[in-house]
């Protein structure tokens, strides 16, 4: 199940970066600073 699209606090899921186990790493928008940063979503 792709976050993409979805938010999680600050941070707004725009692409998919790679999946693995039950964990998945996306490029998310942090709205505060202005930047993009690599995040793995919650297991």
């Amino acid at each position: 199940m792709s976050l993409v699209g979805s938010k999680f606090g600050k941070y707004e899921f725009r692409q998919l970066l790679g999946e693995g186990g039950k964990r998945e790493a996306s490029a998310a928008y942090d709205s505060d600073n202005g930047r993009t940063a690599p995040l793995r979503s919650p297991s």
